[in-house]
């Protein structure tokens, strides 16, 4: 996780290039066991490392009936990962379609927790801060900037981690289906 939020604090501040993060991350990662790559072979095992992830991708149980419950809304994607990879997970998940937006910090221009990115979220989505509400599951990067930027934060704690932890006006649920019961109250 270290090395991952390191190295892309790095990308964004355009002091490397998306791949050469990739490169310097997984390099990091395996010299404790004396492996080092060249690029030829870094690009080769980050290619193969995202083929597999993205087909790998799956639903948590709870995600289709929050959609279904969701119909009539606005919905939107905004994500740190790369376009590509983040529209093909979308996909591969058959949900890519239930969204109206999907916002990348490469595309963005800023990454989370920067309120750059969920300001430029609103205008493709068609609605204001104020009157938007975000989900993820990252207390500061997600629910804590989305709250800052003027959007309801919302923590979806699968995990139940810090369930003593106050938050302020974040909210948090435990699962997806509980979104529905939360916006009715906002």
């Amino acid at each position: 996780m270290f090395l991952n939020r390191e190295w892309y604090k790095k990308f964004f501040r355009k002091q490397v290039a998306f791949q050469e993060s990739g490169r310097r991350k997984l390099r990091e990662a395996f010299l404790p066991y004396g492996c080092e790559f060249s690029n030829a072979d870094a690009d080769a095992l980050l290619s193969d490392y995202w083929k597999d992830y993205v087909s790998m991708c799956r639903l948590f149980d709870d995600v289709s009936k929050c959609f279904a419950q969701l119909q009539g809304y606005k919905l939107g994607v905004i994500t740190n990962g790369q376009e590509t990879q983040q529209v093909e997970k979308l996909r591969q998940c058959g949900i890519l379609s239930v969204f109206d937006v999907v916002v990348t910090s490469e595309a963005a221009g800023f990454p989370k927790p920067q309120p750059q990115i969920f300001q430029y979220a609103c205008p493709k989505l068609g609605v204001q801060e104020k009157e938007s509400v975000y989900v993820g599951d990252n207390l500061e990067l997600d629910a804590i900037a989305a709250r800052d930027t003027g959007f309801v934060g919302v923590w979806l704690n699968r995990l139940h981690r810090n369930a003593e932890y106050s938050i302020g006006s974040v909210e948090r649920i435990n699962h997806l289906t509980e979104l529905c019961e939360l916006l009715v109250i906002l």
